[in-house]
């Protein structure tokens, strides 16, 4: 019983770490094909985010990237990286027949972690690990402000399951945690050239029991 208490430690100290939204959005939204790169910050009640992505539109309706991002807690030393994969599909996208844009995405990510906190979980012998899975859909919609200036305000909800798992001694503990939350953001896009498009994006995640707030730029380059 007593070496189980260093697996229940970390299980739920890793939990708290994985609970926030990745700070980054997609690339779709600005560009229709082409290349796009971003970095971002969100902060909510107990923990810091800061992220960065990359991602290819390949046709109107399909784009694909990888994520990482690390996060802190304000009440600990420790910290978690996370990096992975992630996909978007946009089945529908805003015409003249139909005033709306519709996103679906899904993301999985790999989890480590670092601090005094592992240090010590590590030199007992308990290893830690995890991994996040993660989906959205949403709607969002371009209003040209001008020739080179668009807003995009963006609605959407998520699916996110932490997964966790420490092992040592020849036993495992292991534990997750499902959260679902809806997103709201808005997008300012400068068209600065026909070949370079910059966004700056606010926005703000409301969960079943945290919510946070950010903002990310990007980079788009249309092809």
């Amino acid at each position: 019983m007593q070496n189980r208490l260093p697996y229940l430690f970390a299980v739920t100290l890793a939990l708290l770490l994985t609970s926030v939204p990745n700070a980054n959005a997609q690339f779709g939204p600005y560009i229709e094909k082409g290349f796009g790169f971003g970095a971002g910050f969100s902060s909510s009640e107990n923990t810091t985010q800061l992220g960065a992505s990359a991602g290819y539109v390949f046709v109107p309706a399909f784009e694909i990237g990888v994520g990482v991002s690390r996060s802190s807690s304000d009440e600990t030393d420790v910290t978690t990286t996370s990096v992975g994969p992630f996909v978007a599909v946009y089945p529908v996208r805003q015409s003249n027949d139909f005033p709306l844009s519709v996103y679906l995405g899904g993301s999985y990510s790999f989890v480590s972690f670092a601090g005094d906190a592992i240090d010590q979980l590590e030199d007992q012998g308990v290893d830690l690990s995890g991994n996040v899975i993660g989906v959205q859909v949403g709607v969002y919609r371009s209003f040209d402000a001008s020739d080179t200036f668009k807003i995009i305000p963006y609605a959407g909800v998520g699916y996110s399951r932490q997964n966790t798992e420490a092992s040592g001694f020849g036993e495992s503990e292991s534990n997750s945690e499902e959260t679902t939350y809806f997103t709201v953001s808005g997008s300012l896009l400068f068209e600065t050239s026909e070949t370079t498009h910059f966004a700056l994006t606010p926005s703000a995640s409301f969960g079943d029991e945290d919510s946070s707030f950010g903002i990310s730029a990007s980079l788009a380059l249309p092809q």
